[in-house]
């Protein structure tokens, strides 16, 4: 049984047994003389991908996004800035903020006199802050009018 199903189906999971004989899944009852409920044909042969040790990785933007703004002593909340990059941040558009307003994070900085976490916390709420605003002014070109005749 995979863990996590629920996020994936409504319907219930079953805990099976599984063997594999030749190119075929054989699936048994959890019990310990299961019944067979069923065979999986493997459709083409699995090669696993071997990725050397020390590989690198490409990272993805919410990654890249990471990385900048905790080089920046921000302590980002993972769910708002995946929100965040939903409605459209970017690592330029965040670059962009940054440079725009990094006189501003380093008075926060300087203001607050919390520890580094509740000062890192800060940062990245004044940077949200400045993403939505930077949001509402983004000016986007009208459409063209459409008239029915």
């Amino acid at each position: 049984m995979a863990d996590g199903i629920e996020n994936f189906s409504r319907l219930k999971s079953t805990k099976v047994k599984i063997s594999k004989i030749d190119h075929k899944l054989l699936i048994f009852e959890n019990k310990k003389d299961g019944i067979l409920i069923g065979e999986a044909m493997c459709q083409k042969n699995y090669e696993p991908q071997i990725t050397p040790f020390g590989a690198s990785i490409e990272k993805n933007e919410v990654e890249l996004l990471t990385l900048f703004l905790e080089q920046r002593e921000m302590v980002l909340d993972q769910v708002q800035l995946i929100k965040a990059h939903e409605k459209g941040l970017t690592l330029e558009i965040a670059k962009q903020i940054y440079a725009q307003h990094q006189d501003r994070y380093a008075n926060v900085s300087k203001i607050i006199k919390q520890p580094s976490k509740a000062r890192g916390q800060a940062l990245f709420n004044a940077f949200l802050m400045d993403f939505e605003r930077h949001q509402r002014n983004t000016h986007v070109a009208p459409y063209a009018l459409y008239k029915e005749e």
